[in-house]
């Protein structure tokens, strides 16, 4: 192999995929600090490693750039790639903040995810930025703006996206073997290749910790609470996954590559992915527990969460039936939000407290922008008997409104479902 090609292969290498360690620590009840730095890590190794990689690939396929114009095409890559994902996502939380159902909102993101994709690699479109990057950082959008997700919708959307990405993690890793094997009975491999597999492990190890071990006085001091034994578990929880395998793939179809090279490529690849899940994934709980970094507790707070998520899942349906009632259809649901609780863990992890209004917003000038101090008892109850739109009318009297006519309180008393109350600031704190 030329430099080229060795860094293209480095470049491939580079993208982790911790999916394996991170549900181990979470199992074992492990630091959240170091499950959110592992995790941190592989999301933004994917895009930076897909950069490099067709930087790498195109010297490898005679494409050459002297430095000023690599760097450019890097930046351009990278920083053309955070701009458009970030417009992208904001369009996208923006178009879901206006609506209230889990297919169409599923789709938007589908939709989101693989536009961006297409947009910025397209050749047609001549965007030229890197599609990895743009998807990645449409992400991150999506998950600092989460609440433009209604709450109805939020399951269903985190449950379709699990289901695709192991699906296409499953199909990666089919075609791979698939290739693999061919390969071994009829390409190019040999025993040295199997050599150079073993050794390739061992040595992808050492460089991890070399470099985690440089890093250690920055990781130390950025409020990660990184010790010596995160230094370990992530040294030894870089696993290599779909991300690595799609790129050898991308480089299994290149012509401009020689057959033996690309054979070779696939095949240390697929063995190094191999190698991390089934060695390192499997026994990387047995070092967690030998540097006494598990919680003895962790599966009680597992199921303490769940059951909490569970009760506020349930509420949520219960709304949206009582929606759809007719006693209730004229009730302003944005309200009836506000006012019910959603359970969270306390501190100690074994106390349930609740908060109200967190998913509610109102506009400028709302009759409710200030009613924050109200008793969430009281007005849930007074919100449920009435099941009414609450309105302050210009004069500040208790009027009701039936259709087109206007009656009295001690009318609209016997027949609330009937009417739109309009109430003053001292009616709807009673």
């Amino acid at each position: 192999w030329d430099w080229f090609t060795g860094l293209m292969f480095g470049s491939i290498l580079s993208a982790t995929d911790p999916v394996a360690v991170i549900s181990i620590l979470g199992s074992l009840g492990a630091p959240k600090q170091l499950s959110t730095l592992i995790e941190g890590e592989s999301l933004f190794n994917d895009g930076s490693a897909y950069v490099l990689f067709l930087l790498w690939k195109d010297y490898v396929t005679g494409i050459d750039r002297n430095v000023g114009e690599a760097f450019a095409y890097i930046l351009r890559l990278s920083l053309g790639a955070i701009g458009l994902g970030l417009g992208m996502g904001l369009v996208m939380c923006l178009w879901l903040s206006f609506i209230e159902d889990p297919i169409t909102e599923t789709a938007i993101t589908i939709a989101a995810a693989y536009l961006t994709f297409y947009v910025a690699e397209s050749e047609e479109l001549k965007v030229h930025v890197s599609g990895v990057l743009a998807t990645v950082v449409l992400g991150l959008t999506l998950s600092r703006f989460r609440e433009s997700i209604s709450r109805t919708s939020e399951e269903p959307v985190k449950n379709f996206w699990e289901f695709l990405s192991s699906y296409l993690d499953l199909l990666i890793f089919y075609l791979t073997g698939i290739i693999v094997t061919d390969q071994l009975f009829h390409g190019e491999i040999n025993g040295t290749d199997v050599g150079y597999l073993i050794l390739l492990y061992v040595f992808i190890h050492i460089i991890r910790g070399v470099t985690i071990l440089t890093l250690y006085p920055i990781l130390a001091n950025t409020g990660y609470g990184f010790d010596w034994k995160s230094g370990i578990i992530v040294t030894y929880g870089g696993l290599r996954g779909s991300v690595s395998l799609a790129l050898a793939l991308i480089v299994e179809l290149e012509n401009d590559v020689d057959r033996k090279t690309k054979d070779r490529i696939l095949f240390l690849v697929a063995g190094i992915v191999f190698m991390t899940i089934i060695i390192n994934g499997t026994t990387t709980g047995f070092i967690l527990q030998a540097l006494g970094m598990t919680d003895a507790k962790a599966e009680e707070r597992r199921a303490f969460k769940l059951a909490i998520q569970t009760i506020n899942h349930r509420s949520d349906g219960l709304q949206a039936d009582l929606r759809d009632a007719p006693y209730y259809c004229d009730s302003d649901w944005r309200v009836v939000r506000k006012h019910l609780p959603v359970l969270y863990e306390g501190e100690d992890k074994n106390e349930v407290k609740h908060t109200c209004g967190r998913y509610v917003s109102y506009k400028k000038n709302s009759p409710y922008e200030h009613d924050h101090d109200h008793d969430p008892a009281k007005n849930s109850a007074n919100l449920a008997k009435n099941s009414t739109n609450l309105a302050k009318n210009d004069s500040g009297n208790v009027v009701m409104k039936k259709r087109s006519q206007m009656a009295t309180g001690e009318e609209a008393k016997h027949h609330p479902h009937d009417y739109d109350i309009e109430l003053n600031d001292e009616v709807k704190t009673e």
